[in-house]
């Protein structure tokens, strides 16, 4: 785990709008602006930006590199990001809880705390 990026995570997820946190979506064009998960915030707080809806009318990101990645593919880079397990992945990006953003930093920090 890198605990350097979890940490800076759960500051921006602390700060953010509410309406910009959705854990339903990696990333979702809005009328009121992107709203992200927890990975597809790890991913633009990385630097990757958003990129066109591919042909299931989902955001896909787009690195630095121009390496897109659809919303399949949000969770394995975003794991690879912040150097976390499989396990600790699905409990961050997959466990099906429907929190706040203020939650999930909470979550995150616990996580940076207790190792795991």
């Amino acid at each position: 785990m890198n605990k350097q990026r979890m940490l800076r995570l759960a500051d921006r997820l602390e700060k953010i709008d509410p309406n910009k946190f959705d854990m339903n979506a990696f990333a979702d064009k809005r009328e009121c602006g992107t709203t992200c998960c927890v990975a597809g915030h790890a991913l633009l707080m990385a630097g990757w930006k958003l990129g066109e809806a591919d042909v299931w009318e989902a955001v896909a990101f787009v690195s630095r590199r121009g390496v897109e990645v659809h919303t399949s593919q949000v969770g394995d880079y975003a794991q690879e990001y912040l150097g976390l397990t499989e396990p600790e992945a699905k409990k961050l990006f997959y466990s099906g809880w429907k929190r706040t953003n203020k939650d999930a930093a909470r979550i995150i920090r616990n996580m940076v705390k207790n190792g795991k």
